[in-house]
């Protein structure tokens, strides 16, 4: 489990969400007048998730959620991902692996909409950490059903 919130300059978000809209990786958002937008993008063990409140109050910001998915949008933005185990790893992936996983799992929509629903539970008040858990249960699951 791995999430991170960051107060990173505003370029490097730019380059991040501009590499997810080019990877076609499918960008839900919810939002109304009086509840905040959250933007999810999911991707392999969890994903990004953009919340964004319609006043000065509430929870602001982004989020990454999973080892994998840090690794892997390292990698597409030119950042070296880290070189050694994050928590939960019991090696370190390699990239490519990680790069045909994205592959495949972006032709599996009833994964994709479980992930979605899972990452995007963070814009509606649920722990943070409740859904890396749940993102990164599903992923083992994913991939020990892949051949």
């Amino acid at each position: 489990m791995f999430a991170v919130k960051s107060n990173a300059p505003e370029a490097l978000w730019q380059r991040l969400f501009k590499e997810l809209d080019r990877s076609g990786i499918t960008k839900t958002a919810n939002g109304s007048m009086y509840s905040p937008l959250v933007e999810v993008w999911p991707l392999l063990d969890g994903g990004i998730v953009n919340i964004s409140p319609p006043y000065f109050f509430g929870l602001r910001g982004t989020w990454l959620l999973g080892n994998s998915t840090l690794r892997l949008l390292c990698s597409r933005i030119g950042l070296d991902p880290p070189g050694r185990r994050l928590i939960g790893e019991q090696r370190v992936p390699d990239l490519d692996l990680l790069e045909k996983a994205w592959q495949r799992q972006r032709l599996d929509p009833a994964t994709l909409d479980q992930l979605r629903a899972i990452v995007g539970s963070i814009g509606v008040g649920h722990d943070l950490r409740v859904a890396a858990e749940a993102a990164a249960d599903l992923w083992a699951t994913w991939l020990s059903q892949q051949p």
